[in-house]
């Protein structure tokens, strides 16, 4: 059976031959194996290292965006352009072990699953990033009745059915972690050692993971709506509260009322909820024009596969007819 592995780079030109050597390695009793580089709007020599490899092996493909469009819609192209087969999706900074791909493969061929999802043993290096991810998912699964597993990203192995399931998803802003999760295929886990990375920097930075995790709570969740609901709740109970309590006051004690503080704090409750509950509806309503409008999830400025260029993953860019005159 046919199996493409995709991988997202960013700026990763140290790490693309030694990957594909690492690839080739571990995947070498499987022939039927294609590698699907996409380089997610790569200001370094990235591109080029493709190109290199494109001209060496025929199973290697590339795909090139016009600007950095991120990492899930980086994966999402890639698996529009898995024709047939299953495939392994990972990143291209060599922290997701090749060596790994064979068992994926293995316990995919056991039956019974459509999903192989890795794990990783340990947490990642650094005070904030591992904390910020516990937080996320716990957050997620408490605001969406998601349960997205701890510790894990986007190196897994998904069916046939599942790549058309997630490619028929007409989404600009898509977060492939919590449409699998949500849709609850059968899954298996593989535990994996997290590599050091090799060479070149980190793309995804705190400020990203934290617009991705925004996104994805709003994406899911009745978190707007629940939120409004709650914080508007409050404050029409606390200003009941404070009227019966001012109320009482001035007919039963001679404690004396103060009137314009009294008023400014109201005032202020009420204009920060209203803050609040239309900041949130503006970003859904955002989210919704998005959607509505059809805008393209990316642009590929070029490809090193077999079929035409695509915008979108939906447009495809046909060839001007001829000029030439009999």
């Amino acid at each position: 059976m046919k199996y493409t592995v995709v991988i997202r780079c960013h700026n990763e030109e140290e790490n693309i031959r030694p990957l594909y050597e690492a690839i080739k390695k571990a995947t070498a009793s499987y022939p039927e194996i294609g590698i699907l580089f996409v380089d997610d709007g790569s200001t370094d020599a990235t591109l080029e290292r493709m190109k290199d490899l494109r001209d060496e092996d025929p199973r290697v493909k590339y795909i090139s965006f016009v600007t950095n469009y991120g990492h899930q819609k980086a994966l999402l192209a890639g698996l529009r352009e898995c024709s047939e087969g299953f495939a392994i999706t990972m990143d291209g900074d060599l922290q997701h072990p090749p060596r790994y791909i064979p068992v994926f493969i293995e316990e995919y061929r056991r039956g019974g699953v459509e999903v192989v999802l890795g794990r990783r043993k340990s947490s990642q290096k650094g005070f904030w990033k591992p904390r910020f991810s516990r937080g996320f998912y716990t957050c997620f699964s408490l605001f969406t009745g998601i349960h997205v597993q701890p510790d894990t990203s986007d190196f897994r192995l998904v069916s046939r059915r599942v790549i058309d399931i997630l490619c028929s998803i007409r989404e600009s802003d898509p977060f492939l972690r919590g449409i699998i999760a949500r849709l609850k295929f059968p899954t298996r886990i593989v535990d994996y050692d997290l590599e050091q990375r090799r060479g070149g920097l980190p793309s995804y930075t705190f400020g990203k993971s934290l617009r991705m995790a925004l996104s994805s709570l709003l994406r899911f969740s009745g978190l707007p709506y629940r939120g409004g609901l709650i914080l508007g709740s409050m404050g029409i109970v606390l200003s009941l509260l404070e009227a019966v309590h001012y109320a009482y006051l001035r007919l039963f004690t001679k404690v004396l009322v103060p009137g314009q503080a009294d008023l400014m704090v109201f005032l202020g409750l009420v204009s920060s909820l209203i803050l609040v509950i239309l900041s949130l509806l503006f970003k859904v309503v955002t989210q919704i024009r998005t959607e509505l409008a059809g805008d393209p999830a990316y642009v590929i400025a070029e490809k090193g596969t077999d079929q035409s260029a695509e915008i979108g993953g939906q447009l495809k860019i046909k060839e001007p007819p001829s000029c030439d005159t009999p």
